[in-house]
């Protein structure tokens, strides 16, 4: 939630005031969300490894190269986003993790209804540092 209110540019003193929430209040929905974000990671990673789900070296390229298309020089970008093995690894845990949540689908024949958002099965790749 922290990093949703930066991005549209609410202080989280504006976002207290508008909400009616003091401090304390703020903190407890931020421990809960982050509760579940774990809660979420740890279950599809586990899906994952049980079904052997991999992401592919192109896989992780391709995404990049996605999620650099909007920056002022996306070769750039793509390049210096490649190079930063910590960049690499948060973009195949996203893609390992959307890997999760589809096996996941399909197992519980879920697979026809509509996804959930990238936010819902974890922070999108452009949401990283590329």
């Amino acid at each position: 939630m922290a990093a949703s209110l930066d991005r549209q540019g609410i202080s989280i003193e504006q976002y207290l005031q508008f909400s009616g929430k003091d401090e304390q209040a703020f903190r407890a929905e931020l421990l809960a969300e982050g509760e579940q974000a774990l809660k979420r990671s740890v279950v599809l990673a586990s899906i994952a490894d049980a079904e052997g789900l991999e992401v592919g070296e192109d896989e992780v390229r391709r995404e990049i190269e996605l999620a650099a298309s909007s920056a002022d020089n996306p070769t750039r970008a793509t390049r210096q986003a490649l190079a930063r093995p910590e960049t690499k690894a948060r973009i195949e845990a996203i893609l390992r993790a959307r890997k999760g949540a589809d096996r996941l689908f399909e197992l519980t024949g879920a697979a026809d209804e509509p996804e959930p958002s990238d936010q819902e099965v974890s922070e999108t790749p452009a949401e990283v540092n590329v």
